[in-house]
């Protein structure tokens, strides 16, 4: 509904770009219920609105506890001959990591199993497709690279959380500039879980993996 009302002399529609749109609708539902700051009254009161027609006033929900972008993150890497239900298992197992969640939880989540249905038939028909671009200056990918080499499993939490702090300094990377980017790729939000525990709950290996393909996929280099 959100879509078709902001379509209207305003901006084309493509299933292709359907991950933005989901982006923008989950933004604003933070918005809705003032997890995030908005810029005016006048852009409060139009956003109320919108998203009170969206949900045809039934009352508009709360935003889950995940983004969409980390749940299409995960599936687009995993094999596409698997079946759907192999794939939300595997979905529910790492995004449970992701974001500290009890898997039961997710089970019981008939938004979470939208989502990756979302992805699902997404990555089937566009492949990884069109996904928000994460502006990273080379100094903060060159302090990321360095960061992927010095992680391995063997590793505690709390000695790889040291060791972002560590290189970013080295690399004169503001912390907050390092971990936002990082949690952008993987996470899809600017902000998360600390660095460490998220990569010891997700498995070393993978979060490289992640992290890495989605960079590679998503990255426009700004100043710096």
């Amino acid at each position: 509904m959100m879509m078709f009302k902001r379509y209207h002399g305003t901006r084309s529609i493509s299933l292709q770009k359907s991950p933005l749109y989901i982006n923008e609708l989950e933004l604003n539902l933070r918005r809705y219920h003032g997890l995030e700051k908005i810029g005016s009254e006048r852009d409060r009161v139009t956003m109320r609105r919108l998203m009170e027609f969206t949900y045809l006033m039934e009352g508009v929900p709360s935003p889950p506890p995940y983004r969409y972008s980390a749940v299409l993150n995960v599936v687009s890497m995993l094999p596409q001959e698997l079946e759907f239900e192999e794939i939300l298992r595997i979905a529910r197992e790492l995004m449970s990591k992701y974001y500290d969640l009890r898997p039961e939880d997710l089970e019981r989540d008939t938004i979470f199993e939208n989502y990756v249905r979302y992805a699902y038939n997404y990555v089937r028909y566009f492949g990884r497709g069109v996904r928000e671009k994460i502006e990273i200056k080379k100094s903060t990918l060159d302090a990321i690279n360095s960061f992927i080499e010095a992680i391995n499993p063997d590793m505690s939490p709390d000695e790889m959380q040291n060791i972002a702090f560590e290189v970013a300094k080295k690399f004169e990377v503001p912390p907050k500039e390092f971990f936002s980017t990082i949690y952008l790729a993987v996470l899809g939000q600017p902000q998360g879980p600390r660095l460490g525990p998220l990569i010891s709950r997700l498995g070393v290996q993978r979060f490289k993996e992640i992290l890495m393909r989605s960079l590679e996929e998503r990255r426009t280099f700004g100043e710096g």
